[in-house]
């Protein structure tokens, strides 16, 4: 995804693993449910964009984040 980890630390302070969890359920739901390949996908929504867009659209629903989000990258 481009967003460089150390997986052997147990937390840290660079990324937090729950908006990773999100953005790859933001990104499958792209994907399945509308059929847009995920190299498509991962060029018009960059995952540092996506990783910025946790707040405030992780307190929706998963189809509604990517509902708003197909509106503002027009896909």
């Amino acid at each position: 995804m481009g967003i460089r980890i150390q997986p052997d630390l147990e937390i840290s302070d660079r990324y937090d693993e729950s908006i990773l969890a999100w953005m790859a359920d933001i990104y499958t739901y792209l994907q399945w449910k509308y059929a847009l390949p995920s190299e498509q996908t991962a060029e018009k929504i960059s995952p540092e964009d996506l990783y910025k867009k946790y707040y405030p659209l992780h307190e929706t629903s998963i189809e509604n984040a990517v509902d708003k989000l197909k509106q503002i990258y027009s896909l």
